[in-house]
């Protein structure tokens, strides 16, 4: 896989994630009726096959400090079909969750 192909892929997982924005909003509102001031960051390593499905999703260990806004995002995720693709992608990112 050409530096390229790296480039797109990484482009790919980006404009695919900023789709699912309002979706990953709702799981954070609803964290914050629990807690107003809410806010952190979740570290999220995902896999999605060629046709893009994702067949992984795992948290690590982060600010955010809600586990169902985490469960929520990581559900938003799983439901998310990416580009296809000639290979199988793994991918590391942030979701962050503030109300900037």
């Amino acid at each position: 896989m050409s530096s390229g192909d790296v480039d797109e892929l990484e482009k790919d997982v980006f404009f695919t994630l900023l789709e699912t924005a309002n979706r990953m909003e709702a799981c954070y509102e609803d964290g914050l009726g629990r807690d107003p001031t809410l806010e952190g960051y979740v570290p999220v390593n995902l896999v999605y096959d060629g046709l893009g499905n994702v067949t992984d999703v795992k948290r690590e260990p982060g600010t955010l400090k809600d586990d169902a806004v985490v469960a929520c995002a990581l559900a938003v995720i799983r439901t998310t079909r990416f580009p296809a693709s000639k290979h199988d992608v793994s991918a590391r990112t942030h979701l962050h969750f503030s109300l900037e």
